[in-house]
């Protein structure tokens, strides 16, 4: 049996253009939700300031307290920074995209297929309008499912474009019937129907029955196959599985193994830009290796958290790797459980989690003396071999302490600064 079948209709005369607009914009609720969230997005956070600043306008020094606290925690936390960086571009969206998607359109007719976007504005790396002749086209193939819907691929040799076919409906498509149709798209989501019901509804979408009254053969998986890409038998999909099982156990014993950590701050900013520019160029790879989009699209993302997660002790590997000086002694201050501040300037705060009874044992301005490292990354970090041990001995000598009848019981001596 073929892996493929071939479905094809030949009508007897040349329909007339069928135009389909996205699911979405038929539904009240989906036509409001973007300004409902883009009001939310610049309202709320404005009333906060607003309230507090309110409250605090009696005090010029609360209010210049604030702003210091504002700043510092943009400044100290790349994790805030990259949020507020993000915000600008999460509202054009909402403001600018999400309308101009409940405006696109899909036209088919005897002479082909075309993506058409009315909307006046569009935003950079947003789809453009295309279209695809008839008598150019040369694949039509409908493939595995994508999220709640199949995702139909076409191509004329030049351009490959894809849709989801069950995203697209007539204009005047009842509003009763809407409300089924986003209902088994949620069903398909949650995998609440069979492969092969699903596969059916997608049959009798408006865009499938469009293209086939038009003459268009649709290839499409054989009913009786699972529906699943078998990665080993492609031998990029395996490669791709294999980097990621190394990345993914590196990052782990790496993580296990390393004894030092970074000091003050968490360079989320690096980590998230690394697992980015890895899952596009895992998704670039991958694509043009004619991997399905689905499965692409999964493995790179895949990639990408990987490559993200395995950047944790990897920068902290390369920072000491690029170190010539070594982990040095810095005079530091115990302030409050467990919060360490530097005698110098420039170093970096150091806050502990565990450990509380060790640091118990120090009264509050007592001297602490770390090991740090600044290697060829810029950043610091801590030395946690010399902590570990004085905790552990720490630990020993308390459990050493509450041997009954006082056998072995020793004064635990300060661990060593």
């Amino acid at each position: 049996m073929n892996e493929k079948t071939v479905m094809h209709t030949s009508p007897n005369r040349p329909p007339a253009s069928v135009i389909l607009v996205r699911l979405a914009s038929l539904h009240p609720v989906a036509r409001r939700a973007h300004w409902i969230a883009l009001a939310s997005m610049l309202l709320v956070p404005a009333l906060i300031l607003a309230v507090m600043w309110h409250v605090l306008g009696a005090d010029a020094l609360a209010q210049e307290r604030l702003w210091h606290g504002l700043w510092n925690s943009l400044r100290e936390r790349p994790d805030h920074l990259f949020a507020v960086v993000a915000m600008p571009f999460v509202l054009l969206y909402l403001a600018v995209e999400q309308p101009a998607r409940l405006k696109d359109r899909v036209v088919v007719d005897a002479t082909g297929i075309a993506f058409q976007r009315p909307a006046r504005f569009r935003l950079p790396l947003t789809p453009r309008a295309w279209s695809i002749s008839r008598a150019r086209l040369k694949k039509a193939e409908l493939g595995p499912p994508l999220g709640p819907g199949f995702m139909l691929t076409l191509s004329d040799g030049v351009q490959t474009r894809r849709i989801i076919v069950d995203e697209w409906v007539t204009p005047d498509t009842p509003r009763e019937t809407v409300k089924v149709l986003i209902k088994q798209r949620l069903q398909r989501r949650q995998k609440r129907i069979a492969p092969e019901e699903a596969l059916r509804l997608a049959e009798e979408t408006p865009l499938l029955r469009a293209l086939r009254a038009c003459g268009v053969a649709i290839q499409r998986p054989d009913a009786s196959s699972p529906l699943v890409f078998d990665l080993f038998r492609n031998g990029h999909a395996a490669l791709a599985v294999i980097l990621l099982a190394v990345i993914g156990l590196y990052g782990a014993v790496d993580l296990i193994v390393l004894d030092e950590t970074y000091a003050g701050f968490f360079p989320w900013t690096t980590w998230i830009s690394g697992g980015v520019v890895a899952a596009a160029l895992s998704y670039l790879w991958l694509s043009r290796a004619k991997l399905p989009f689905v499965i692409a699209a999964v493995l790179s993302l895949m990639l990408g958290l990987d490559t993200g997660f395995a950047m944790y002790p990897g920068l902290l590997r390369l920072n000491r790797f690029t170190d010539t000086a070594g982990a040095q002694p810095h005079e530091y201050v115990l302030r409050e459980y467990v919060r360490l501040e530097p005698r110098e300037t420039g170093l970096p705060v150091i806050d502990f989690k565990q450990g509380r009874e060790y640091w118990r044992q120090f009264q509050p301005g007592a001297p602490y003396t770390p090991y740090l490292r600044r290697g060829g990354l810029g950043f610091y970090q801590l030395d946690l071999a010399p902590v570990y041990a004085a905790t552990r001995a720490f630990y020993e000598n308390c459990n050493t302490c509450s041997l009954p009848r006082g056998e072995g019981k020793t004064k635990p001596p300060l661990p060593s600064t």
